[in-house]
């Protein structure tokens, strides 16, 4: 798949197999993944897979704020990923932030999700972010290291019908040129 059909064709999925994605798949993922550019390379981003389904049921159950589209999206889910990143690092120089954006993070976080999805896409699966989560319960609950924070949740799996196509706002309404 070239870089433009992988890019045209890369939607949220919310309805997959009940095929857990075997290490092997997910290595070659990852192998796609560790490659998300950041922060002056600090690589921030760490990801926790989950095919435990009592897990997932628990963070669909208490983890999701009572979200119902996303209780309903994990009751279905057997490829779950925690994505976190180490706290205190991204943005800064000397421990020093460097821009007054100092959230800078979470936009690193950003590029590894969609780096991901990207990745999950080249490997012939799909994904959906979740971002309406609790993410102190989700850290206690998988036991996330003290330095990391939840950024989103990422379902992702083989899907099992056809993904739809949803409406993009013409270029004209969201580019503009100042020359």
């Amino acid at each position: 798949m070239d870089a433009k059909t992988l890019l045209r064709n890369r939607r949220s999925v919310r309805k997959y197999t009940d095929d857990v994605v075997p290490k092997e798949v997910l290595d070659d993922v990852f192998e796609l993944t560790v490659r998300a550019p950041s922060w002056k390379n600090c690589q921030i981003a760490r990801y926790t897979i989950i095919q435990d389904k009592d897990i997932i049921d628990k963070i669909a159950d208490q983890g999701v704020n009572d979200f119902v589209y996303n209780t309903k999206n994990l009751k279905y889910a057997h490829n779950l990923c925690v994505l976190s990143y180490v706290k205190g690092i991204s943005g800064k120089n000397n421990d020093e932030y460097a821009t007054s954006k100092k959230d800078w993070e979470v936009f690193d976080a950003g590029i590894a999700a969609h780096q991901f999805c990207l990745s999950l896409q080249a490997n012939n699966l799909g994904s959906v972010i979740l971002g309406i989560i609790d993410p102190a319960y989700i850290a206690e609950l998988i036991d996330l290291p003290k330095e990391e924070a939840v950024a989103a949740l990422i379902i992702f799996g083989y899907p099992n019908d056809e993904v739809s196509y949803t409406s993009r706002l013409p270029i004209e309404e969201i580019v503009r040129y100042k020359q």
